[in-house]
């Protein structure tokens, strides 16, 4: 019988020589475009650019990218969530990079630990490498490996993760340790281990006992070649005492241990005498939280382990950007996860026609991959050109809950039923298309002095597309669109336009028609890529950074 986490030897093409030691680039100057050569059946390449971000290209069945897709490319790619790098070094299935401040950032294979974030987890993302035998504390920020401790060290809130987690693997046993947060200690509490598993090795429930939230597909598991098959589901599990994978709903998982939260943390057995064939593909999470459903709704668990298999179920979050149904087009969705928090908000029409939006906020569970929470209506905000008013009010619409099969496919449970959801390209191949040199970040930009409204920008391939959601003069929320080529990444200057007579949350497909191609005036000057000055329509202007939530 193959150890839990013993992976046969594979190979691609005609090679099967092991892979030959990486070069690596040393020094925040290097020029663009100096290359790190990989010579082995995984064969994959990076580059260092002169601002100190990383574009990686070639194979990337096991992530070594890092570009969060696990798709290969023939072209460079953004490695995700890397900033003033340093140096990078690899080989084989994974790589990483020095943060000129001395952090370390890992992705890859992760079988057997060797990217140091404490798990055994593939990472097709940069994650941060942990501090010496895992120590430290997330309330200290001292929990993170620090080869330069001179330099004050400031990590982004999207890269800590929610509590601390060691894994460690002997003879074939699984165990791991849990630090909770220190917010959490002292309280009463269960601690719960579980898997998500592809359906086909699961022991399914039968349909009386499933309930609303288990109708949600917890995405597909993925094929060696990084592709996603969709014959097989994954769903929720736990291990019997035989060794048996049941399926779960997200109230009924059992709790490994309850009481009170200690400083020391809580030890426990992920995997034991449980045949690795009957696990293949399952990846397994530990959590804590005053009841399952609370764990899962809050966000408050970390995937730990995942057994090798012809196909895996591995959660990813969605890719920033914007969304939709190509079936359903001139209504869409506004997505960004940043660490373990997501913030959506979707326009479409009311049932008049009028244009409108609701919004989503909270946090997001198994990796990233699934958020459950509340669709609200909000309105009595700030106008387009009008000053700042107060905060908005919200009111409840009722639940929604979305399911990421991978980082550009998902589906969407809300009041107006359910709806399959995708990355959208902009212009033809403008989701492939590399990042233009200088651009700013895609995602949501705000005042944070005039909460209530906001902006969420994407560029793709040379073009922007800008939402504003805000207020008309009666209160109502109303958003405006553009798109348009940007020559100058740095600045452009266009018009809002305006839709009506859509597709309502429930009502059936209708095309919208545009009301006016020229609502006002729209400038944008960006002056770093997190921050940028908006004229408003009566010339007034308003500073717009990047919103960190």
């Amino acid at each position: 019988m193959l150890s839990l986490l013993e992976r046969p030897r594979r190979s691609f093409g005609t090679s099967s020589a092991p892979c030959r030691p990486a070069f690596s680039i040393q020094g925040w100057n290097a020029p663009a475009r100096r290359l790190i050569p990989y010579g082995c059946p995984y064969s994959f390449s990076f580059a260092i650019r002169s601002d100190g971000t990383v574009l990686a290209w070639g194979a990337n069945w096991d992530g070594q990218l890092g570009d969060g897709s696990g798709l290969s490319q023939t072209s460079a790619v953004p490695v995700a969530r890397l900033r003033d790098i340093a140096s990078v070094t690899g080989g084989g299935t994974g790589a990483m990079a020095l943060k000129r401040d001395g952090t370390v950032s890992s992705w890859g294979n992760n079988i057997d630990g060797r990217l140091g974030d404490g798990t055994f987890v593939l990472r097709d993302a940069p994650v941060i490498v942990l501090r010496e035998e895992g120590g430290g504390n997330l309330e200290t920020n001292d929990w993170f490996l620090d080869l330069d401790p001179a330099i004050a060290k400031t990590i982004p809130a999207d890269r800590i993760p929610v509590f601390l987690v060691v894994a460690a693997n002997a003879a074939g046993e699984v165990t791991a340790k849990l630090r909770f947060r220190g917010q959490d200690v002292g309280t009463t509490a269960s601690v719960f281990t579980f898997a998500l598993a592809p359906a086909n090795i699961v022991k399914r429930l039968q349909a009386k006992d499933s309930v609303a939230k288990d109708s949600v597909q917890l995405g597909y598991a993925t094929r060696r070649d990084g592709r996603k098959d969709t014959s097989v589901a994954c769903v929720l599990a736990q291990l019997t005492s035989s060794g048996q994978l049941q399926q779960v709903t997200a109230s009924t998982l059992r709790a490994y241990v309850s009481g009170v939260l200690g400083a020391q943390g809580q030890a426990v057995t992920l995997l034991n005498s449980a045949s690795a064939s009957n696990l293949a593909g399952a990846t397994f999470f530990v959590g804590y939280g005053s009841s399952s459903s609370s764990m899962i709704d809050n966000g408050l668990n970390r995937s730990a382990v995942t057994v090798p298999g012809a196909v895996t179920c591995q959660p990813q979050p969605p890719q920033t950007g914007w969304w939709w149904n190509p079936l359903e087009g001139g209504r869409g969705y506004s997505i960004e996860v940043q660490g373990n928090h997501i913030f959506f908000a979707a326009f479409h029409y009311e049932a008049s026609g009028r244009s409108t939006w609701n919004v989503a906020a909270g946090s997001t569970s198994l990796d990233g991959s699934l958020f459950t929470g509340d669709l609200l209506n909000v309105a009595g905000g700030q106008t387009l050109g009008g000053p700042y008013n107060g905060l908005p009010h919200s009111s409840t619409l009722g639940p929604i809950t979305l399911a990421f099969n991978d980082g550009s496919h998902g589906t969407m449970i809300w009041p107006g039923g359910t709806v399959p959801i995708e990355r959208q390209n902009l212009i033809p191949g403008g989701l492939t298309a590399p990042p233009q040199a200088n651009q700013p970040e895609t995602g949501w930009w705000w005042n944070p002095n005039e909460s209530g409204r906001g902006f969420f920008i994407e560029w793709q391939k040379g073009y922007a597309d800008i939402a504003g959601y805000m207020y008309d003069d009666a209160g109502n929320p109303v958003w405006y669109i553009s798109v348009y080529e940007t020559p100058n990444i740095r600045q452009f200057a266009g018009a809002w336009w305006s839709y009506a007579n859509g597709q309502s949350m429930s009502g059936a497909y209708k095309a919208p028609a545009q009301v006016s191609n020229n609502v006002a005036p729209l400038t944008v000057q960006f002056s770093a890529p997190d921050t940028a000055i908006m004229t408003l329509p009566n010339g007034r202007t308003t500073t717009l950074t990047r919103q960190r939530f």
